[in-house]
């Protein structure tokens, strides 16, 4: 069975029909955008994280999008108090048929703490999905349900194999992908070990009574958590009684994995689900002629999906990932991830060129309204905002640049991000470089490897 998910392709199809469509009503669905990002620092400075651009596109727009294309009417987006103002501006825009409700957090907060504030509780009546605010993916969600549903689990976690990496890449602490021990039984997709590998000092131990159960487990340390899962309603009433657990990743999902086998599992699995009838495995028991197919040495039951190519899935946790995120959608390399509205309706690069022949556009790059590209200017393998102004001479190459940036002449930036409303003076070199909104960068100086921050000149 295993092997036929991943013949699948898991891309979401143009149109998810109106039967599809009534599936998605069952289930209940809530974005995580109320991180900081300081991971992601400076970019945003200025910025709510689920606000940075991909591709001249508000993070936020591609997962409202994802739900949308899957079928879901409703949205619950959970975001900061302090960033209510920008990201309802954001909603009010944005052109989805998809009905967003916002629920603010006071502070950041871990995501399981976020499930736990009465305000989203409430709100959650039925079984229901957990995206992260910083995913872009193109696995169509019904594949997840599906396995929640036919195997009566109580989560179902999206994964994806780890992108390869260049030996000769020097890679940073931020830019390095949090790698786990995920121990699967790979005949039926069933989650049995999930383990941080900064948890483990030598060695993974697993308990004979586990290899007992499921002789056929395999350890895997190439796959990553895509912050994609679907969660019973019960899961609700545990975090209530189990404070101590702060973070879906970190803490609720090895909890769960680690206590299927359990007499404690099966104790607190027993005592939610008897108070729980409003999940989709509570309500399916109930109307159910036959015996329950939970197995008695199980508690429970965790699942997970693997997204093998041509998916797409990453997340824009570090500035690298939002890098490599904006040059895949430039470029085109992002398999089969095909947006509702092509992202060449927004590209401006024709015009651009129309309005100053000797500029030069690479066909690789996107470039928002109203650019200015001055004579003998080019942009290669870079994305561009809206109301930029390009010197003459200037070079840009693979490097994001924010909306409302002003470049003088002779400037050359090369691998960088500048963020909005900057100013680069003229005949200035940045190379590996971020650069903070606002900031105005001095003239005739070379910068490399650094974050410029503050007022600038």
């Amino acid at each position: 069975e295993s092997s036929r998910w991943k013949e699948r392709n898991m891309s979401i199809p143009v149109d998810v029909g109106e039967s599809l469509r009534k599936k998605a009503v069952e289930f209940q669905a809530v974005v995580m955008s109320g991180g900081l990002g300081n991971r992601m620092f400076p970019l945003t400075e200025a910025h709510p994280k689920c606000l940075l651009p991909i591709a001249n596109r508000p993070l936020l727009s591609f997962q409202l999008e994802i739900l949308e294309r899957s079928g879901f009417s409703e949205v619950i987006v959970v975001i900061l108090q302090s960033q209510k103002d920008l990201v309802s501006k954001f909603v009010d825009q944005y052109a989805g048929q998809i009905k967003v409700e916002l629920v603010e957090l006071p502070v950041s907060m871990g995501t399981a703490d976020a499930l736990r504030q009465p305000m989203l509780r409430a709100k959650l009546v039925t079984d229901f999905f957990v995206l992260s605010g910083d995913l872009i993916s193109n696995v169509f969600l019904h594949y997840l349900a599906d396995i929640h549903r036919s195997r009566d689990a109580t989560v179902t976690v999206l994964l994806k194999r780890a992108p390869k990496v260049e030996l000769s890449v020097k890679k940073k602490k931020d830019d390095e992908v949090v790698k786990h021990y995920v121990g699967l039984d790979e005949g039926k997709n069933r989650l049995l070990l999930f383990r941080s590998a900064s948890d483990v000092e030598e060695e993974v131990i697993v308990k004979k009574s586990l290899l007992k159960h499921h002789a056929n487990l395999v350890i895997h340390t190439g796959l990553v958590d895509q912050h994609l899962y679907l969660f019973s309603h019960w899961i609700l009433d545990l975090l209530k009684d189990k404070t101590g657990i702060s973070s879906i990743q970190a803490e609720l999902l090895p909890y769960l994995i680690s206590n299927q086998f359990t007499d404690k599992g099966r104790t607190f699995a027993q005592s939610y689900e008897t108070k729980d009838n409003t999940s989709l495995t509570s309500r399916a028991r109930l109307m159910s002629h036959g015996p329950a197919r939970v197995k008695s040495a199980e508690a429970f039951r965790c699942y997970a999906l693997i997204a093998d190519e041509p998916s797409y899935g990453c997340r824009a946790n570090t500035v690298k990932s939002f890098t490599r995120m904006n040059f895949d959608m430039a470029s085109g390399a992002t398999f089969q991830y095909t947006p509702w509205r092509p992202l060449k309706e927004d590209n401006q690069r024709d015009k651009a060129v129309a309005a100053n022949p000797t500029a030069t556009i690479g066909d690789k790059s996107i470039v928002g309204r109203n650019l200015e590209a001055g004579d003998g200017s080019s942009v290669k393998k870079s994305v561009v905002g809206s109301n930029v102004k390009i010197g003459s001479g200037v070079k840009i190459s693979n490097s994001i640049i924010f909306d409302n940036v002003v470049i003088e002449k002779d400037v050359t930036i090369t691998n960088s991000i500048v963020c909005r409303g900057a100013t680069v003076d003229a005949k200035t070199v940045l190379k590996d470089c971020q650069v903070a909104a606002g900031y105005s960068v001095t003239g005739n100086n070379e910068y490399r490897n650094e974050t410029l921050v503050g007022a600038g000149d």
